[in-house]
């Protein structure tokens, strides 16, 4: 072997060590993926008024939600080992809790504090026993049932605009933490915040009228607007809906809240007012596209991390399909 072949041969070898310990290391790295779920339930009049067109009723999909946690959302993204998670509720109007007399304390289940061993024992019961899992989720159930029939009778207001700027708060946002070095293996703990919201998609909170907009972006987007704004487009010259948007400024108007940054937000139960009693289409673009339209453009403006929009569901196969595509990235 002459002395270039020598050369090359060792720089091979070489590069290959080097890749080999690259691998080692990507090896010693173990990534868990927590999850902070955040169910907020809209209680204006959508629970009451507009029921034609919604097959399943919120007290339902919530159930079928906490019933989907174990196994489903538990192992969601192949996670086997050291789940954090945390299930909670958050009200777009606080005042409720009070008025309902909510027990908020049954509205929560947090996991991230239980060891793997005791976390397996708390959702699986090797014996006779029911799984202590079981006896939270029921009594979360009872509470979600109990202030729902007491809002039935006493409907009360949701102000979607300034829940986002201002009752998303710190306290209800995790962070990542700081990654650590266990028997030479660094584990990194990533968070991720998931607000679950039923609603209807109209933003009604009594802020009407010109004094709430700045040109054609307002702080509100009740029917009268989505009327004005298909009317208005039907007349225009155009063929694109998201293009007439855009270029004539339409909008809500975007919240200033650094935690959104943090918060992935699906919206559930979007209910579509234009449909007829039969519920067939009538009208064309439907109140559904055009809060949508709406919607998305606001949830990015305002910096919303990550965000899917969803019109009401005719199984709760079907919600629960949705729910476990979007944590899965889909």
């Amino acid at each position: 072997m002459n002395k270039i072949s020598t050369i090359i041969v060792c720089f091979l070898l070489v590069t290959s060590c080097k890749n080999d310990v690259n691998n080692n290391v990507s090896k010693k790295e173990k990534v868990n993926n927590n999850l902070n779920l955040i169910i907020t339930p809209d209680l204006s009049n959508r629970i009451t008024k507009y029921t034609k067109h919604k097959p399943l009723n919120d007290t339902l999909l919530i159930k079928t939600l906490l019933n989907s946690y174990y196994p489903n959302i538990y192992r969601s993204n192949n996670r086997l080992t050291g789940q954090k998670d945390q299930i909670s509720f958050l009200f777009t109007n606080p005042t409720i809790i009070t008025e309902h007399n909510i027990n908020m304390e049954n509205l929560d289940m947090d996991f991230s504090k239980m060891t793997d061993g005791k976390r397996i024992q708390y959702f699986v019961s090797h014996t006779e026993n029911i799984a202590p899992f079981e006896f939270d989720k029921e009594k979360m159930n009872n509470e979600v049932r109990k202030f729902y029939n007491n809002s039935y009778t006493n409907v009360g207001g949701a102000d979607i605009f300034n829940f986002f700027k201002s009752k998303i708060k710190a306290s209800k946002i995790k962070k990542n933490k700081k990654p650590l070095k266990i028997n030479q293996t660094m584990v990194y703990n990533n968070q991720r915040n998931i607000l679950i919201l039923f609603t209807d998609g109209y933003i009604e909170a009594g802020m009407y009228g010109n004094k709430n907009c700045k040109n054609n972006s307002c702080v509100f987007l009740d029917k009268k607007r989505v009327d004005n704004f298909r009317t208005k487009f039907k007349a225009s010259a155009h063929s694109d809906m998201k293009a007439f948007f855009e270029e004539n400024n339409y909008g809500i108007e975007p919240v200033k809240n650094d935690l959104l940054k943090d918060l992935e937000v699906i919206v559930v139960e979007m209910y579509d007012r234009s449909l007829a009693d039969s519920g067939s289409q009538r009208i064309m673009p439907n109140d559904l596209d055009i809060l949508k339209l709406f919607w998305a453009d606001w949830l990015q403006k305002s910096g919303v991390k990550r965000h899917k929009l969803l019109g009401t569901v005719n199984s709760a196969d079907e919600f629960e399909k949705n729910i476990i595509s979007f944590i899965e990235g889909n």
